[in-house]
This record gives structure tokens, C-alpha cells and sequence, in this order.
């Protein structure tokens, strides 16, 4: 799966597993079916409609900034090693996932200022690169 550049999910996918496209190194687009119950897609991420989360990515994507996301889960950017090396993480996101970014070893991309462990509500540095994190976080 790692020549894969395009990504199209029928309207009959209920489910999708974290690290289901870690392999897909050359994704460059993220389709689903708009008459999907459970997903949709949006700026090359399949989002989950009900937790407003991401749980799939690629390298070209773009989270959206308009509130329509607000999360991003475990594994959903998972092992993206050699063409991914920014995304914005806008403020409409609110929570991120452990090991959302893992093995995206050239994302330079850091948390920024004002998130906390989701644990224990305990300060993150803000030069945290995404691609480290091992715990949940959520904005203050």
C-alpha cells in the first residue's frame, strides 16, 4: 500500500481502526462518500461526525479551523515519516490523542502554548513536538 496517493471510502464503511492507513507513506488524498452515516471528509481528513475527531490523515491535509473538528484521536497521522513536516494545529482543537502524530519523525510541527496532560491537568511545554507526544492533551 505505500504507492497509494488516493484514498476514496464508500458509503458503507462503519468503522476505521487506528493505524489503519500507517503504511500509505505516499497518500496525498482522503476521500469518503458524503452519504456516509458515520464519516465524512474534509480538507483530506476523514473525520468521525459524531466526536467531531479526526481518525485519518495524510500529508496534505489541512484541520479545519472553523470548528467543525475539535479533536484528533490516537494514530490518526500515524507513521507519515518522510513528506510530512508541518500542519497547523488550529484553535478550534480542543483535545489531542497520544501517539496521534507517532513515527511522523520529520514533523517539526510543537503543541504550542496552553495545553495540559488530560491526566492530570498538568502543563505541557509548549515546544513538545506532536510527533513525541505519549500522553492526551486538551487546551487549557
Amino acid at each position: 500500500m505505500a504507492s497509494l496517493k488516493i484514498l476514496i471510502l464508500p458509503i458503507s464503511v462503519t468503522y476505521i481502526a487506528p493505524n489503519s492507513f500507517g503504511s500509505c507513506q505516499n497518500l496525498e488524498r482522503m476521500e469518503i462518500a458524503p452519504e456516509n452515516l458515520v464519516y465524512s471528509s474534509v480538507n483530506n481528513c476523514i473525520v468521525n461526525k459524531s466526536s467531531k475527531s479526526i481518525v485519518a490523515g495524510c500529508s496534505a491535509s489541512i484541520i479545519p479551523s472553523d470548528g467543525s473538528v475539535t479533536g484528533i484521536e490516537g494514530s490518526a497521522f500515524y507513521g507519515f515519516r518522510e513528506n510530512f513536516t508541518s500542519i497547523e494545529i488550529p484553535n478550534s482543537i480542543t483535545s489531542i490523542k497520544a501517539d496521534a502524530f507517532v513515527y511522523c519523525n520529520n514533523l517539526k510541527t510543537t503543541i504550542g502554548s496552553g495545553w495540559v496532560k488530560a491526566s492530570d491537568n498538568s502543563d505541557m511545554p509548549s515546544d513538545t513536538e506532536l510527533w513525541k507526544l505519549s500522553d492526551d492533551i486538551k487546551r487549557k
